[in-house]
Formats: C-alpha cells, sequence, structure tokens
C-alpha cells in the first residue's frame, strides 16, 4: 500500500475543533464489510451493533499537550518543541523533536513562557561554540581542509590524470575508509605532509591578505 492512496478531498470544515457537548452523540462511521457499505450514524447507537459474543474495548489513555513553542536565548527566535517521550523523570530528560532544528545547538537554552533570563555574560556567547569540544569537531575541519589542499594541488600539477582519480575518489563511497580513499588518490593522511601543506598555504594566504591591507 501507498501512502498516496491515503489521499482524499476534505472540507476544512467538517473537522471537529471541539468535542460534542454530550460526547455520546459524537459521530461514528460504520463499515460493513460484509455489504461494503458506510453508514453515518450516532456514536450512542453503537450498541446496535453489538450481540452478547461481541467484545467492547474501551481506550482509556489521554492525550497530553506534547507540543511546545519556546524562544531562544539572546536572539528570541521562537523554536517548537515536540515531545516524544519520557526518559528520566528526575532529571526531567525528554526525547523531542525541535524546529527549525538548524537553529538549535547544544548548549544552547530555550525559555518558554513570559520570562526570560538573561545574565551579562550572554554578550560573549559568540565566543562560545559548544560542539567544537566533542567528537574531534575541530580536528575533523582541520584534516579535511589538509587532504582537500592535496587533491587540489595535484590536480593543479598534474591535470587530467588527477582529476580521472578524484572522480574516482569521489565515486568510492563507503567502499573503504577515508584513510584509504584518500590513499588511492595519493593523499596519504597517515603522514605530516598534507598538514604542512595546509599551513604553508594557509600562510601565504596570511601574507598576501596583510600585503593587500597595506
Amino acid at each position: 500500500m501507498k501512502l498516496s492512496q491515503y489521499g482524499y478531498d476534505f472540507s476544512a470544515d467538517l473537522l471537529a475543533k471541539y468535542p460534542a457537548e454530550n460526547r455520546d452523540e459524537s459521530r461514528l462511521m460504520v463499515v460493513n464489510r460484509a455489504k461494503g457499505t458506510i453508514e453515518h450514524r450516532i456514536f450512542k447507537e453503537i450498541i446496535e451493533y453489538f450481540d452478547e459474543k461481541d467484545l467492547f474495548i474501551f481506550n482509556d489513555t489521554k492525550v497530553f499537550p506534547a507540543r511546545l513553542y519556546g524562544n531562544k536565548e539572546k536572539t528570541g527566535a521562537e523554536i517548537e518543541i515536540f515531545l516524544l517521550r519520557e526518559l528520566n523523570r528526575e532529571l526531567r530528560l525528554w526525547d523531542v523533536l525541535v524546529d527549525p532544528a538548524r537553529k538549535i545547538r547544544i548548549g544552547n537554552k530555550l525559555y518558554f513562557g513570559d520570562t526570560m533570563i538573561s545574565d551579562d555574560e550572554i554578550a560573549l556567547e559568540w565566543t562560545r561554540i559548544p560542539h567544537f569540544y566533542y567528537n574531534y569537531y575541530v580536528f575533523q575541519y582541520a584534516t579535511s581542509f589538509s587532504a582537500a589542499v592535496a587533491i587540489a594541488n595535484r590536480i593543479l600539477r598534474e591535470g587530467e590524470s588527477a582529476v580521472r582519480d578524484y572522480k574516482k575518489f569521489l565515486s568510492g563511497g563507503c567502499s573503504k575508509e577515508p584513510v584509504e580513499l584518500l590513499r588511492d588518490m595519493g593523499v596519504d593522511m597517515r603522514t605530516s605532509a598534507p598538514v604542512n601543506d595546509a599551513l604553508s598555504l594557509f600562510g601565504e594566504l596570511i601574507d598576501e591578505l596583510s600585503a593587500l591591507l597595506g
């Protein structure tokens, strides 16, 4: 079955926004599989379809308000939080969905309600990028830049043959470890050469910028 099979036209004025004053007078749709017919009844009439051999199961679960709207510290950007499941009641820890997720980083604070707390240190928030401190984040950047410089230098030196190797490197996908794919490209990240070359290029660019600025 495809998701598209669930699509159908629906008039917005038929969408119930509030429960019926008498809850047993809500609408009831009866599907007769034997006859292939559909009836529209009232819920309290459901007893007409039961006999002594039938079993009636009551679902007494309740929906809790799982959608929250908060504001990001400093910027005040509105963030929507959808609570999925409670992970730790004592710590008030929840598994959630965040929208827009791109605006939230580890360490960001959200405030809910009319009151927002802002201390003097918030002015220095721009200097702190929490994700720099986990999973070797900075080293991933450094090694990636170093490898990219080495690949670019080889292409500039050797031309078409290096371009072919680069295309082969890209098509390698996840077939090998990244270090091995780079070795096939002629870049050995197990040595210091790629990093040293990248640092040399960085130094040249700094000198060039200094000269332009006078």
